[in-house]
């Protein structure tokens, strides 16, 4: 388990000092040499950013199981529910494009239902003559014969 300490510059490089500070124990403070390597190794070489942002990448292998199932799982460790203000999940690769693929399915949806309401209205003109070809469906869902809904009603012979 790394754990990440800062201490003044005098002390850093003494990796003797370092192993003498202690840390709690089972039975008491214990020196951290006993319970730990001690390395002196360096950070990262480069810092990854995303839209300006430091960026941290972590890439899954599915191993057969579907995205949004393991999207799930991973969504529900605690590491990821109790994520600081500062932090954030963007979702990219696989999820990014699945993620898009439902916002586009929805919108051709709404769009393929007002084309066949444009479709349907251009073809009866007249509520008579839609409640004849669908039974008089109008009726059956609480309209009522004269309401209208933006649809001209056929002119009396009267």
């Amino acid at each position: 388990m790394p754990i990440r300490v800062k201490l003044p510059d005098a002390v850093r490089a003494d990796l003797d000092a370092i192993g003498r500070l202690t840390v709690p124990g089972k039975n008491g403070p214990v020196l951290l040499a006993n319970v730990a390597d001690i390395t002196m190794e360096s950070g990262p070489v480069q810092i990854d950013r995303l839209n300006r942002c430091r960026n941290v990448t972590l890439e899954v292998e599915l191993n057969g199981r579907s995205l949004g199932e393991v999207n799930t799982e991973t969504r529900a460790l605690p590491a990821l529910r109790n994520l600081p203000a500062s932090v954030t999940i963007a979702e990219l690769g696989d999820a990014e494009e699945m993620r898009k693929l439902f916002a586009s399915f929805g919108t051709a949806m709404l769009i393929g239902v007002l084309c066949i309401y444009g479709v349907l209205v251009l073809l009866f003109t007249y509520v008579d003559d839609a409640e004849h070809w669908f039974g008089r469906m109008g009726r059956s869902c609480g309209s009522s014969r004269g309401s209208g809904h933006g649809v001209r009603k056929a002119p009396s012979n009267s």
